[in-house]
């Protein structure tokens, strides 16, 4: 009964292609659709990027400096999800190595002298059932298990084969870029869930190899106390025969019981092994298939990577011809500079002598322009001292006039008394002499204003020289600094020219 239904749990407990499916086929695995289509994606931007073309050598030198960070971001994008690809795939395959061994111990191990150091082997693996399988695998000792137990627990020898033969592919595909990172997106849960499965199987295990030690020891009892039965009643031969035909009769049902015993023991064995064979030649089946997928997946892509590395060697040879095509320029252009450096500094050097000349010019006509100012105060001081001096000789006239005057009307008083005619005639000529020597004056004053006006008229005349004179220096001087600021704004956009350019080379060159 036991063996029944220890196989019937075994039967519906076994595992499925499914799970390794779900690790190779984008219709199950979202992460590696997703994967995939990144790359697709981003190899069609990279094919854009290459395949455009500009009109003229420099757009095309522009297009370059443009598309080179964005080439190399595709490169490295490539790169990073080939590396998560073979991660990933090293970790479930190595998962894989520690925990599904690709064969079984030969099934001659169950005789029925070996199965005290089985039953012992299996409970002392089992004794820990927290233990997870790589951790029972790293901290057992090596010593005979029954069949089939092997292909649960995992051999060293056998996980170090296949963990070197899985190794191979995955360092092989490190060297590449990770474009296959999307195979094993949900290899935690399903290992998980095959070590559920292998704990399981475990636990079934454990229980039946604890019946089996139970019945031992039972039967190792009963053997004992029959023994020790028989040999009392040899030692004491008073005993009563009804007894004795007693202990016999119970000694016959446990000699059957240990019949029956041994029976289901050698029932459960070959159950255990039964299941073992069966569970080795589905894993083997899971791992040829898987095995084979893998391989058509690995040729295609190293086909594409191959493609990818072909275009690669094409364009890095297509921009080592634009790079010498550039250094050409870039000499032609550094030759120009140079030429245009020595033209500037020829400018520069002209620009400065007549820069001298102008202000040694400048410095004159200030002095000149200084020395008529000062000439022109003192003389316009003389001309204001006559002017006043002038002023008062006309002020003293008239009031010498006005006296005249009223000595004239006292006089005319006097002529009626006195030689009126005589005295008026005199008096007459006087006051023509005065009214002339007044218009004289007035005359004298009229020219010494005329002559104060044409002096001014002349001071400011010479002073529209001087500024006219001032003001062409200033415009001349303007020009000079314009013509300076120019040829320093050209000598800016040179230097920033060559800068650049050396900028460019140093980027090429790397």
């Amino acid at each position: 009964m036991l063996p029944s239904e220890t196989m019937k749990k075994m039967q519906t407990r076994k595992s499925h292609s499914w799970w390794w499916d779900s690790h190779i086929s984008p219709k199950n695995s979202k992460w590696l659709s997703d994967s995939l289509e990144e790359m697709d994606r981003l190899v069609k931007q990279m094919l854009k990027l290459i395949e455009e073309d500009g009109d003229s050598f420099a757009k095309k030198a522009e297009m370059y400096y443009q598309r080179r960070p964005a080439l190399i971001s595709h490169v490295e994008d490539f790169y990073r999800m080939y590396r998560a690809l073979a991660e990933r795939y090293n970790h479930v395959t190595g998962e894989l190595a520690k925990n599904l061994p690709s064969k079984l111990e030969s099934q001659g191990s169950g005789n029925g002298s070996e199965f005290g150091s089985e039953a012992a082997s299996s409970s002392s693996l089992c004794s820990s059932p927290e233990q997870t399988p790589v951790h029972k695998m790293k901290h057992s000792k090596p010593h005979r298990r029954a069949a089939g137990f092997d292909f649960f627990l995992g051999s060293n020898r056998s996980s170090d084969n296949l963990r070197k033969g899985l190794d191979e592919p995955s360092s092989s595909s490190d060297s590449g870029s990770e474009s296959d990172s999307g195979k094993v997106v949900d290899s935690d849960e399903n290992s998980s869930r095959l070590e559920a499965r292998i704990i399981e199987l475990q636990n079934e295990l454990r229980e039946a190899t604890n019946k089996l030690r139970e019945y031992e020891r039972s039967s190792n009892g009963e053997q004992f106390d029959m023994s020790s039965i028989t040999s009392a009643m040899e030692n004491q031969p008073g005993v009563e025969n009804n007894d004795f035909s007693a202990l016999e009769k119970h000694i016959g049902v446990l000699q059957s019981d240990i019949v029956d015993s041994k029976v289901e023991i050698k029932n459960l064995k070959e159950a255990i092994e039964t299941a073992a064979e069966q569970f080795e030649t589905e894993i083997k089946q899971q791992l040829d298939s898987v095995s084979g997928k893998f391989q058509k997946e690995k040729s295609s892509l190293e086909a594409e990577l191959k493609t990818l590395i072909a275009e690669l060697q094409v364009e890095a040879k297509r921009v080592s011809e634009e790079k010498s095509h550039l250094e050409i320029r870039i000499l032609e252009q550094e030759k120009m500079i140079q030429e245009l450096k020595a033209m500037a500094a020829q400018s520069s050097d002209k620009f400065r002598q007549e820069k001298s000349v102008l202000e040694s010019k400048l410095f004159m006509l200030i002095e000149s322009e200084t020395l008529f100012q000062s000439k022109l105060q003192a003389e316009k001081a003389v001309l204001n001292q006559s002017i006043h001096e002038f002023k008062l000789k006309i002020e003293m006239l008239a009031q010498d006039k006005h006296e005249l005057n009223a000595r004239v009307i006292k006089l005319e008083d006097d002529v009626k008394l006195y030689k009126i005619d005589e005295h008026l005639q005199q008096l007459h000529l006087e006051h023509e002499k005065l009214i002339e020597e007044i218009d004289e004056s007035r005359k004298k004053s009229i020219e010494l204003t005329i002559r104060v006006r044409e002096l001014e008229e002349e001071v400011e005349g010479q002073r529209i020289l001087i500024t006219d004179g001032a003001e062409g220096k200033k415009e001349a001087i303007r020009q000079l600094c314009f013509s300076l600021d120019y040829y320093r704004h050209g000598y800016h956009q040179l230097r920033q020219m060559l800068q650049v350019q050396s900028k460019s080379s140093a980027v090429i060159a790397t």
